[in-house]
């Protein structure tokens, strides 16, 4: 029971201390429920999405259930009014990059969110992601039609010269190569053909963080992602530059906690 108070008390610290955006975050989070939508919805976000992006048009979101909250000047946050699990979105007006953070599995992949909405509020990554329901309720990685990937596609189709980068994490403990026993990231483009980019990325981590990092098709073949929704999705449209980021529990503890790490990393990202 102490161990519960602590960890409560320590929770809303952290709120506290993170500001609008932090708490938003964690307010956002409605794990175990999830309301489909239609084909016809899916379509039609997608359309809703990319007016938001293209022309900051937000009349639409209402009637899917979404409100737009600014956070300051140059962030807002899309929030899900109805606790239907259809996500938590962040989106800055003017960055320096087209890249977007996505977290498919906040809850399951233990800080992954949190390591996702650090990321974004101290850099100039353009827009996060944020499942709000469990993957046992609604996998997000591998469903099609979805909210998440009404807006991945969007976006894609306003910034086809983006990247899209998105953090899981895995237990080294349910791997069965060598390499998977030993790595702390596991990089790929969701084909089973590793590309230069992913290279240029490992050479990046291995130098700031750490040298155990693998490319998948190359170094491991272990959670290469090659079935995942959006990387699907997105190649039948044409967009190759989706980065799958596997991430073991210690190395996602230290980039949720420690800024120095965090900062290294997002270099790594923003510059690839």
């Amino acid at each position: 029971m102490i161990a519960k108070i602590l960890f409560i008390s320590v929770i809303i610290f952290n709120i506290a201390q993170g500001g609008i955006l932090e708490r938003l975050y964690f307010h956002s989070a409605n794990k175990n429920s999830y309301k489909e939508i239609s084909s016809e919805e899916f379509l039609s976000l997608q359309k809703c999405f990319y007016n938001l992006l293209s022309e900051n048009n937000s009349s639409c979101l209402k009637a899917y259930g979404f409100a737009k909250i600014d956070i300051n000047d140059s962030v807002y946050a899309i929030v899900d009014t109805q606790k239907a699990g259809h996500g938590f979105y962040l989106i800055r007006k003017n960055s320096k990059s087209n890249y977007l953070l996505s977290m498919p599995h906040r809850f399951s992949d233990k800080k992954t969110g949190v390591i996702g909405m650090r990321l974004f509020r101290e850099n100039s990554f353009k827009a996060a992601f944020f499942a709000t329901a469990t993957r046992k309720i609604k996998d997000m990685a591998h469903n099609t039609i979805t909210p998440f990937n009404a807006f991945h596609i969007a976006y894609a189709k306003y910034y086809p010269k983006s990247h899209i980068y998105q953090l899981h994490g895995f237990s080294t403990k349910k791997r069965k190569s060598k390499n998977g026993k030993k790595a702390k990231i596991i990089l790929s483009n969701t084909t089973k053909r590793y590309s230069k980019n992913l290279i240029t990325l490992s050479e990046c981590l291995k130098k700031s963080i750490t040298k155990d990092i693998f490319v998948y098709g190359q170094d491991i073949f272990e959670l290469g992602a090659t079935t995942n929704a959006q990387a699907h999705t997105l190649h039948s449209l044409g967009f190759w530059d989706f980065t799958h980021i596997e991430m073991a529990y210690p190395i996602r503890e230290e980039l949720a906690n420690q800024k120095s790490i965090r900062d290294s990393f997002a270099k790594c990202l923003l510059d690839n």
